[in-house]
């Protein structure tokens, strides 16, 4: 799902994808039109009840530089097809951008959350260049447990509004620490997944079959 939603955006210039796998088996990576596409596979693999992320992201952080704009994608959110185009435009005024707009849904139990959050923005739709990834190497290094909480504290960074990325809970595989991994998330509750599809539209249907009332 997640390289679907990467191959319908509709940013025309080049994208280089590094793709940190650390998963037992592979997974198999389609090609996106006109993408470079680099996989990495960390060793060790990641084990029931260890957190990777942050050594994940060190190795996809050794191939790039400070100067070139990173955007980070998350394998189990929701992604709008002009999610790059926005960020990569907003790159060009600030060194750290981020959606303003917070939306979570847990397909486990069929609620969600949405506010205005003024203070950061997840990892999920935050994106970078110059002196923040400079300062997001140093909190990787530190291997904290809320990256994107660490970053937008240590760094300025501009929020913008729109609603692009959708951030799901409780997808298949490994567990989340986010709170919208939890039993009792969510105000928002959506028993037919109308909310849902408000938000994406027809891609609700791609989570019909993780969606239980």
């Amino acid at each position: 799902m997640c390289q679907l939603w990467m191959q319908r955006q509709d940013y025309t210039d080049p994208v280089r994808w590094i793709i940190v796998d650390d998963g037992q088996a592979a997974a198999e990576i389609k090609p996106v039109e006109a993408w470079q596409i680099e996989v990495i596979r960390p060793k060790p693999c990641w084990t029931p009840g260890a957190n990777t992320q942050a050594r994940n992201l060190r190795a996809g952080l050794e191939r790039i530089t400070n100067d070139d704009p990173l955007l980070i994608i998350e394998d189990d959110d929701h992604y709008a097809p002009g999610w790059i185009s926005r960020a990569v435009a907003e790159l060009e005024h600030h060194e750290l951008v981020g959606q303003l707009l917070c939306r979570k849904y847990n397909v486990s139990n069929l609620r969600a959350r949405e506010l205005l959050d003024h203070d950061k923005a997840s990892l999920c739709c935050t994106a970078m260049i110059g002196d923040a990834i400079r300062a997001f190497r140093e909190v990787a290094t530190h291997a904290a447990v809320l990256l994107d909480c660490d970053l937008w504290r240590c760094f300025r960074g501009h929020l913008f509004d729109g609603a692009y990325v959708t951030s799901i809970k409780c997808m298949p595989g490994r567990g989340g620490i986010d709170s919208g991994h939890r039993p009792r998330f969510g105000k928002i509750a959506d028993p037919t997944g109308q909310l849902l599809r408000q938000w994406i539209g027809a891609d609700a249907e791609y989570y019909r079959s993780w969606m239980r009332s």
